[in-house]
């Protein structure tokens, strides 16, 4: 049985579409979000698990994260 996370790909995919773009390229020497915007993009604060009260946003912002990582080390591979 395939992995919840990857059945729902599409759910995703805004979040690869933003880290692709706040990473840098060797090609252009810069993030395509500073080509696009002229701005160096914004920093990615990871969420540490329970530091907030809310389970449910906690659990949200974790499971957020964790895909993150996914993203990095498959973008990482390419």
């Amino acid at each position: 049985m395939r992995s919840n996370t990857f059945t729902q790909w599409s759910k995703w995919l805004p979040l690869c579409e933003c880290w692709y773009n706040i990473n840098y390229h060797t090609l252009t020497k810069h993030t395509p979000y500073e080509v696009l915007y002229g701005l160096m993009p914004p920093i990615h604060i990871p969420c540490v698990p329970k530091d907030l009260a809310n389970e449910i946003v906690d659990k949200l912002l974790s499971n957020k994260e964790k895909m993150l990582k996914i993203i990095r080390n498959n973008l990482q591979v390419v």
